[in-house]
C-alpha cells in the first residue's frame, strides 16, 4: 500500500497539498496499526480466544471493501486536451 497511497491521494485530491493530504492518510494508517492490535488483545482477553477478534477484523475489512467498491472519484476535475495533427 505504500506505493499506491501517494498516487491515489494525488489522483483524488490533487497535487497542490499532496504532502499534507498524504501525511493525514498515512497517519490514519498508523493509527490503525496501533489501535488494531490493542483492540484485538482486549477482545481476546474478554473472550479468552482470538476467534472473536478475527471476526471483528473480518467485519471491518468487509465494510472497507464495500466502501471501496462504491467509492467514486470526482471525474469533473479530470480533463484531457485533444489535439489534431494535420
Amino acid at each position: 500500500m505504500l506505493s499506491v497511497y501517494p498516487s491515489a491521494c494525488a489522483d483524488n485530491y490533487g497535487t497542490k497539498n499532496l504532502g499534507l493530504n498524504y501525511g493525514i492518510l498515512f497517519s490514519a494508517w498508523g493509527a490503525g496499526g496501533v489501535f488494531g492490535p490493542i483492540l484485538g488483545g482486549r477482545i481476546a482477553d474478554a473472550t479468552g480466544s482470538y476467534e472473536m477478534a478475527f471476526y471483528v477484523s473480518a467485519a471491518i475489512l468487509i465494510v472497507a471493501a464495500i466502501m471501496g467498491l462504491f467509492y467514486k472519484t470526482d471525474q469533473s476535475r479530470h480533463f484531457y486536451v485533444v489535439t489534431r495533427n494535420g
